[in-house]
């Protein structure tokens, strides 16, 4: 699609972006929630299909799409198992208060985001992240990874039972030298967060 911010060249995008200044610019609502619309037809079809409650689906992203399942997660109308955001920010943040559901205020969040994020500020957007916790009623929690360190599925399984930490949360994982990009150390923290939010069927 054309994009504004772009001086309308066509790239892959889920919305218009009419700028690059995330915190002040005016946002594409009507794209946000087309997208989202997307979003919500293939979690509908997993579970007509194949038999996939929405309770087992993690929904994320990064970048734009980061900012698209949080939209999603705000405005669900029935359970899900998590959230993953990933050098992101929070769409319609203004608007928190009016769209949040009482699902969105049950979903564990994991929000990922390194410390030389020039594009998404870093600084700015953890701030927010933490507001955005505040509206939802659920704990912050913010951790460093060790460069090279994973987390492996027993550190994730610690502090979900862990009392100090709640498993409705959010996890704010900083990686220390990341730019607008993931590395293999956080994807491969997201896939271990992801394996304990959705475990395997006992059957």
């Amino acid at each position: 699609m054309p994009v504004t911010g772009m001086k309308y060249r066509k790239v892959s995008s889920w919305f218009d972006c009419y700028s690059f200044d995330h915190l002040n610019r005016a946002e594409d609502e009507k794209g946000y929630y087309q997208s989202v619309g997307r979003i919500n037809e293939l979690i509908t079809k997993e579970d007509k299909e194949h038999g996939i409650p929405s309770d087992r689906v993690v929904v994320g992203g990064l970048s734009q799409g980061g900012s698209v399942a949080i939209l999603t997660m705000l405005t669900t109308e029935r359970p899900l198992a998590g959230l993953y955001a990933l050098s992101t920010y929070v769409p319609l943040r203004h608007q928190i208060p009016e769209i949040a559901t009482p699902f969105a205020k049950m979903t564990p969040i994991l929000w990922c985001h390194g410390n030389a994020d020039e594009q998404v500020a870093y600084d700015a957007w953890k701030s927010i992240s933490r507001r955005l916790t505040e509206h939802l009623g659920m704990p912050f929690f913010a951790t460093t990874a060790d460069p090279g360190k994973q987390w492996t599925r027993e550190d994730v399984k610690k502090m979900h039972e862990d009392p100090a930490i709640p498993v409705v949360s959010l996890q704010h994982r900083t990686y220390l030298g990341l730019e607008h990009w993931v590395n293999m150390d956080e994807l491969h923290d997201v896939g271990v967060w992801i394996s304990v939010r959705v475990p395997d069927l006992d059957v």
